[in-house]
């Protein structure tokens, strides 16, 4: 099984693939990615500069990464943190929007599925609070990789991802005793992504 886990943002997303399972744990690769400037004229004949992808040219690189990621060969199961419930902004349309890609590149990739988490339900089943704070996020994620690893708030919010994909997809468990509320909430919500992938 492949779990590759996006915490999506427009210009920088934190990612956590499996890697390998050592001893019945599993291993993760974790990394944040930057969509790249376009290359575009400049204002004098023959120069070019940096520009910001935006719009279409955001959406194609991500289908492209997404495609690369998603390849032929495998069944990965892609998780995505959902847009947060903001009204009237443009950043929470274009990341709707790149939803949409990732949803279709499920579509064309090889029967790859994807679930759709919540931010709070993340942050619940990560530190048992709805509404943690992004430092206590990052702890406690830094804190469940060992204490070595120095994460930011995306690539935290994918390792968080991908500890959900591993509860309910993998051969995974939970890591608290199994009668505390926060062992139940994360039995709950894994069993609740299973019936709803997209």
């Amino acid at each position: 099984m492949r779990i590759l886990a996006l915490d999506m943002s427009l210009n920088t997303c934190g990612v956590c693939r499996l890697a390998g399972v050592v001893a019945g744990k599993p291993v993760w690769d974790v990394e944040t990615i930057t969509v790249p400037p376009l290359r575009v004229p400049g204002a004098r004949a023959g120069t070019e500069r940096n520009a910001p992808r935006i719009g279409a040219a955001r959406l194609a690189w991500w289908r492209g990464w997404l495609r690369a990621q998603i390849g032929d060969n495998f069944d990965p199961i892609l998780i995505c943190a959902e847009a947060p419930a903001l009204r009237g902004t443009g950043a929470t349309s274009d990341i709707g929007e790149m939803q949409g890609v990732l949803k279709l590149a499920c579509w064309d990739g090889a029967g790859a599925e994807l679930a759709l988490v919540g931010i709070q339900q993340i942050k619940k089943f990560a530190t048992g609070l709805g509404n943690a704070d992004k430092q206590r996020m990052i702890d406690t994620a830094t804190e469940a990789l060992g204490g070595e690893a120095a994460l930011d708030e995306h690539q935290a919010d994918a390792y968080w991802l991908a500890q959900i994909a591993w509860l309910s997809w993998g051969d995974g468990e939970t890591d608290v005793p199994c009668e505390t509320p926060l062992a139940v909430y994360r039995a709950q919500l894994a069993e609740k992504l299973r019936s709803e992938k997209c």
